[in-house]
């Protein structure tokens, strides 16, 4: 019975995030966690992550933008979802050489504990989950306009006493086109890896996203929109925004639409002083789901 029932948590987990899906893989996917890793800043725009500008964030978007480091930059998040679900987030990048730059990073959910029951209803005891999750990354520049970068990650999840280990990439590419204002990306995330609960295993749900950044009034504006196929899902679409509306505050806003779904609209500000950056993004609750709320400290050194 015990295994029985931590079957079904594992399928509840497994199919959380997105907050829904109407595909006929829905639910068939494993570390859905690694989509939902974004930071303040890129869950603002929407997720339109492949061709904005991310530097260290990178670790969790398109690892290719890790080349706009200067030096060095350190990121910070904390995530605190539906249900007391929470998040941190951490990532430190560092430039080794005119053309590459190296990054490492990690994640870290917390679900809680749930309370476990057998098929008569008697309590068996609390059930922790959690999901951790460390990479390195690189980025390196080819030529001024072209710039390609990789992560490579392990992912350890943990539901009760069973538990599963994999390793997982992504790989993506920046191109600054011939068009001053205008730079297009691809990236393809989580490839490779599955998860097995019990008896039961869990291919990683892929991504495939292409996306273009383009600005506006002396890059006092920015407008990002991405195209995203996961594997476990159809075609969605992203977009964002960002306006300097003061020297040290920017405005942003965007959202995703996906097919037989409600819009899903995301919000958010950032204030930067000299070397630090601190961004807050907020996705409005939907349906029976709480509110999401990040934030995020980055440093550049």
């Amino acid at each position: 019975m015990r295994r029985i029932l931590l079957l079904t948590i594992a399928f509840l987990l497994l199919s959380t995030p997105s907050y829904s899906t109407s595909s006929r893989n829905a639910g068939t996917r494993a570390g859905t966690v690694l989509r939902q890793s974004r930071t303040a800043h890129q869950t603002a725009i929407g997720g339109a992550v492949a061709a904005s500008r991310n530097g260290v964030e990178g670790m969790w978007g398109n690892p290719s933008s890790l080349v706009e480091i200067a030096r060095r930059e350190i990121s910070l998040t904390r995530v605190q979802s539906f249900a007391n679900i929470t998040s941190n987030m951490m990532a430190y990048g560092q430039r080794a050489g005119e053309h590459l730059v190296l990054g490492i990073s990690y994640t870290s959910v917390d679900y809680g504990s749930i309370q476990g029951r057998d098929i008569s209803g008697r309590s068996t005891g609390e059930v922790k989950t959690g999901d951790d999750v460390g990479a390195i990354s690189f980025g390196f520049s080819l030529k001024p306009e072209i710039a390609i970068g990789a992560t490579v990650r392990y992912m350890s999840e943990r539901l009760g006493s069973y538990g599963d280990q994999t390793f997982t990439s992504d790989i993506g590419v920046l191109y600054q086109t011939p068009i001053k204002r205008l730079r297009i990306g691809a990236v393809a995330q989580n490839l490779g890896g599955s998860l097995k609960f019990v008896s039961e295993s869990f291919r990683l749900a892929r991504t495939f996203r292409l996306g273009a950044q383009v600005s506006f009034f002396d890059d006092r504006f920015l407008l990002a929109l991405d195209a995203a196929k996961p594997s476990d899902g159809d075609w969605e679409g992203s977009f964002g925004f960002e306006a300097e509306g003061t020297k040290f505050l920017v405005l942003r806003a965007g959202g995703t639409a996906r097919r037989y779904e409600k819009f899903e609209p995301s919000f958010g500000l950032g204030i930067q002083t000299g070397s630090f950056s601190l961004d807050y993004s907020w996705i409005p609750k939907l349906d029976s789901i709480d509110d999401q709320h990040r934030i995020t400290l980055n440093v550049k050194m």
